[in-house]
């Protein structure tokens, strides 16, 4: 008898111990989001306990089961596994109190907020009266959802801190790193999405640490949303690929559908809308499929914004129509700003004016709050009235786009985001510049497209505040007076682009071609020069035409010898407007006739062609190899010598081969020296070009010295010189231009910068450096120096006279002495 009530004891045992680890294995897996994992173990571990509802047992895995469900999409399957409540006494308080809190969750699911706020209130008092307080946590954040989900930011934000609070306190990674994320999603509602983002960094770090890649993957599709709205859209594509990978893996239907629905936004974003269309109906479809009503009216409403833009009205109205019901069912009152900005849009491309102003302006009055909503409502006002013929109202409506563009821009903290924010929204700016033209409004044209232009180093320039309006184009002329100075501006733009010639004498409006016509002559171009070919020898069309288009209009106001500052954009960042041959009787270089110096924006130009007297050097060079990714650099450290032999006359400091170290530049008080000069290699960072570095020794501290690290701290340098591969920069961004290392020293406070567009050999480099300082040390400006270094190279035997040698070498102005 006692043997057998022994061996039914043991089995017992080891009955609830399979059944322990089963649980404690299958709650983990939906911790970390391993949903097919979870499953299996529900199904597994429930098998003796289905038929006894007396059983802890059954309950928890019951429980268990409906939170797979919910988060798996199927939240009406959840609900009807908690219709019943476990046993009202003390043994299973903990359970009736996790039913409650997952029931909730399945109703914000649905959007039955109503509902959800009762029953969270019942769980929240349940956990008062039976002392559940681990439990708390998630009812705070179950409480901030809810609030996030009524429009109450302040009182949600103040729940998920609640939490954030208390799962510290009781040691609860999950839920802390969940109010990370969620904390992270006010900001997104807010538009704050540079806030956001360490926000999210910090929860994706915390997942992580879980193993929980499906929730990682979540945080990271947040910051690729941030990324997007903030211009980076390369950044948000690549996390995007990750997420969605994941997602379809585990069968997350509801992470799935806005991770679908937020790629369609990243090309919508791109103006790339036939691309988006098939990723909202596949979100706006599995929305539909898991009862996301909030979600569904959302996609669908992109949809009808996508078809707006691709000009199939029909299909935009049909989709708008739908968004808006949708939106009526949840009783989202809110977000229906957002179909009447669509019903206006239709309206308008249909040819029903006064019906789409009307919606316009309703959307300004009940979109005080939402400043992407408020820009595109002006924005289209300003089209309205442009084609309606009433100017005045046009130019006031574009005015305030800009304005509410510029003051969302001005609120970023960090220089990162402000510099891709602009990129995104530069239409608005393409927009205003093109009707002003055609109204004959040439120089106010300029104002607007100058006040696009290099803001981050403009407010760094005025002590961290941007200028209340930009100066007048009657100051550039004076300027061009005062310094002897000729003035390019250029302004690419899809419909047709602009070049404003400002001289000493003079000023010209030039109209070029569209955008798209420049870009691929100057990628025609630069291949011609990468191929090492000799555009003098013989005719290439891309040459010929880049030089008729972009500066034979500007000849008969700049005589030979003249001195010009160039401020490109777009795609004639990359382009070296000294290489391009001018025809005649003796083919030549435009190098041959005139002095060039580059620079951001009229507003930021110091004196290109003015130096303040020299007194130090600091060079940083010839560093030991790192690794076979960097090859030897032979020639690095005669190029240092012969800048030391050149400089000869100032206090110098050296640093080469293994005290070439990245911590010896903010060591060294770069702040006091006249002249900064690198001769290293570079690696230029395209998705996050402040990440650019130039390679130095390694240390304990690593081998790369970040173009970050170089605005932390202040310059007074007459000239800095990078004669690393590709040091100008990494990417062009509209608004800012060429961001890397050039634009992370002028933002320090350097006046001119030398550094190169592409790579190339380092022998011919330390030739054209050694000439340079050869000029520098005679007196002349950067610009001048530079110009009779390459001078010598082109009229010398050999290869190195063709462009590919000594072109990618420009001088930046933009820095002040400070």
């Amino acid at each position: 008898m006692s043997l057998i009530v022994l061996v039914v004891a043991s089995c017992a045992r080891q009955l609830e111990t399979s059944t322990e680890e089963l649980y404690r294995q299958a709650n983990l897996d939906l911790r970390r989001g391993n949903l097919i994992a979870a499953q299996s173990g529900v199904d597994n571990g429930s098998v003796p306990w289905r038929e006894k509802p007396e059983s802890e047992w059954y309950w928890r895995f019951r429980i268990l089961q409906a939170e797979i469900f919910i988060n798996q999409g199927r939240a009406k399957e959840g609900l009807a596994l908690l219709d019943t409540q476990p046993p009202d006494s003390p043994g299973f308080y903990a359970l009736a109190c996790r039913s409650r809190t997952v029931r909730v969750k399945g109703l914000l699911r649905l959007g039955r907020v109503d509902e959800a706020r009762t029953l969270l209130d019942a769980a929240e008092s349940l956990v008062a009266r039976t002392n559940q307080y681990s439990i708390t946590p998630e009812i705070e954040v179950l409480r901030g959802s809810l609030f996030d989900a009524t429009r109450h930011p302040a009182e949600a934000e103040a729940a998920f801190q609640a939490a954030l609070k208390h799962s510290e306190e009781l040691s609860e990674p999950y839920w802390h790193t969940v109010s990370l994320n969620n904390l992270g999603m006010i900001r997104i509602r807010q538009f704050r999405y540079d806030e956001a983002i360490p926000l999210f960094t910090r929860a994706q770090e915390g997942f992580e640490k879980m193993d929980a890649k499906l929730y990682a993957a979540i945080t990271l599709g947040n910051i690729a949303i941030c990324a997007s709205r903030l211009g980076d859209f390369e950044k948000a594509s690549a996390a995007y690929s990750k997420v969605v990978e994941v997602q379809e893996r585990e069968g997350a239907k509801p992470y799935l559908e806005a991770s679908l629905g937020e790629i369609g936004n990243i090309y919508i974003l791109q103006s790339d809308f036939a691309k988006a269309v098939p990723y909202y109906q596949r979100a706006l479809a599995l929305a539909l499929e898991i009862g996301a009503t909030s979600n569904a009216s959302k996609w669908a409403g992109n949809l009808a914004v996508a078809f707006s833009n691709l000009r199939q009205w029909d299909q935009a109205e049909e989709f708008n129509e739908r968004a808006r019901e949708l939106k009526e069912l949840i009783k989202d009152t809110d977000s229906q700003t957002y179909t009447r900005l669509n019903a206006a849009i239709i309206a308008a491309g249909r040819g029903q004016i006064a019906a789409a102003a009307g919606l316009y302006h309703q959307v300004l009055k009940d979109a005080a709050k939402n400043p992407s909503t408020l820009w595109e409502a002006h924005a289209a006002l300003g089209q309205l009235y442009r084609e309606t013929g009433e100017k005045k109202k046009a130019y006031e409506h574009f005015d305030a786009a800009i304005r509410t563009i510029e003051a969302s821009r001005a609120e970023l903290s960090l220089a990162d985001y402000k510099i891709t924010f602009l990129s995104r929204l530069i239409r608005f700016y393409q927009d205003y510049v093109d009707a002003l033209i055609d109204q004959g409004a040439v120089d106010r044209a300029l104002e607007v497209a100058e006040s696009s232009r290099a803001r981050v180093l403009a407010e760094k320039f005025r002590r961290h505040k941007a200028p209340q309006r930009v100066p007048s184009v009657e100051s550039y002329q004076e300027a061009a007076r005062r310094s002897g100075t000729s003035f390019l501006a250029y302004w690419l733009a899809p419909r047709r682009s602009f070049l404003w010639v400002i001289t000493p004498k003079g000023r010209k409006l030039v109209v070029l071609p569209a955008q798209s016509e420049i870009e691929e002559l100057v990628r025609s171009y630069q291949a011609v020069i990468d191929g090492l070919r000799d555009p003098l020898e013989s005719t290439h069309p891309a040459a010929e035409s880049l030089y008729n288009i972009l500066i034979a209009e500007t000849r008969d106001l700049l005589p030979r010898g003249s001195r010009v500052v160039i401020v490109p954009d777009g795609a004639l960042h990359n382009l070296n407007f000294e290489t391009l041959p001018v025809a005649g009787e003796k083919p030549h270089y435009w190098i041959e006739d005139v002095t060039l110096a580059i620079a951001p924006s009229l507003a930021l130009n110091p004196g290109a062609f003015s130096r303040d007297p020299l007194k130090s050097v600091l060079m940083i060079g010839s560093p030991e190899p790192v690794g076979s990714e960097y090859r030897p650099l032979p020639y690095a450290g005669d190029e240092v010598r012969s800048v030391k032999q050149r400089l000869v006359s100032l206090e110098q400091t050296i640093y080469e081969g293994s005290r070439a170290e990245p911590s010896v530049y903010r060591a060294s008080d770069p702040g006091k020296y006249s002249i900064i000069h690198f001769a290293a290699h570079a690696s230029a960072n395209r998705e996050s070009p402040l990440e650019s570095a130039i390679i130095l020794s390694s240390s304990n501290d690593g081998f790369k010295l970040y173009a970050r690290d170089v605005l932390e701290t202040p310059l007074r340098a007459e000239l800095v010189t990078i004669s690393a591969c590709r040091g100008a920069g990494a990417r062009v961004y509209a608004g800012e231009g060429l961001v890397g290392f050039t634009w992370a020293f002028l933002q320090a406070g350097a006046r001119n910068v030398i550094a190169g567009l592409w790579d190339v050999t380092d022998s011919s480099t330390a030739q054209l450096m050694d000439r340079l300082y050869e000029q520098v040390n005679a007196g002349k400006s950067p610009a001048e120096a530079l110009r009779q270094a390459k001078l010598s190279m082109i009229h010398s035997p050999g290869n190195f006279r063709k462009p590919f040698y000594w072109g990618p070498f420009q001088v930046y102005v933009g820095g002040n002495s400070q």
